[in-house]
């Protein structure tokens, strides 16, 4: 069931899992970011009010090729300075029409073509209008070599009800990952190359 906070949550605050208001968590800056290893590299992630900038533009297909080691380079502001690399992955190719009719009592299997590039998937599946906190999540992840997981049925029976193709919701994917987390003073940060499938969901 969806959470309900009585009252409602004031101003950058929003109504957790239990019904109670934490504060929303916002962004912060570690200074400019320089990314080599791209095809176009090296890159320059720039920090503004409403996010980072990228020079040059990134290409709309074609960022990483498998294997590239690719770095990251902070120069440092609310978030300290540091460095971390991960490796590029292959493309992301699942099978079927990208469309998962999750049904109670039963589980519900998704497959992939392995790639055997070392990297791992991860399957989100997201209930809840885009723009607010996912009401239901179903988050998995497998070895890319396992060719696919196992979304157990006790699990589906947990999510919200959503009925065909809602206008407006949170996305739902299927994504090839590498992955590199760095301690910083302010808290862990991933760093990751990949290459995701949306998919459309249904329970």
């Amino acid at each position: 069931a969806d959470a309900v906070c009585t009252p409602q949550c004031g101003e950058g605050l929003a109504c957790d899992a239990a019904g109670a208001c934490v504060p929303i968590a916002l962004p912060a800056s570690a200074g400019t970011l320089t990314i080599t290893g791209l095809v176009a590299s090296p890159m320059t992630a720039t920090p503004t009010e409403f996010g980072y900038t990228m020079s040059p533009e990134p290409p709309a297909d074609g960022l990483f090729d498998a294997g590239d080691v690719i770095t990251v380079a902070a120069s440092g502001a609310a978030i300290g300075a540091f460095e971390a690399s991960v490796t590029g992955v292959s493309d992301m190719h699942i099978d079927g029409v990208g469309y998962y009719e999750l049904v109670d009592d039963q589980d519900t299997t998704v497959t992939w073509r392995p790639a055997n590039d070392g990297s791992d998937i991860e399957v989100l599946f997201q209930v809840g209008w885009h723009g607010a906190p996912p009401t239901g999540v179903i988050a998995c992840r497998a070895p890319d070599a396992a060719g696919q997981v196992v979304v157990p049925a006790v699990v589906v029976n947990e999510l919200p009800y959503l009925g065909g193709i809602a206008l407006f919701q949170n996305p739902s994917w299927i994504e090839r990952v590498s992955r590199t987390v760095v301690d910083t003073a302010q808290g862990p940060i991933e760093i990751t190359a990949s290459s995701r499938v949306n998919v459309g969901l249904s329970h």
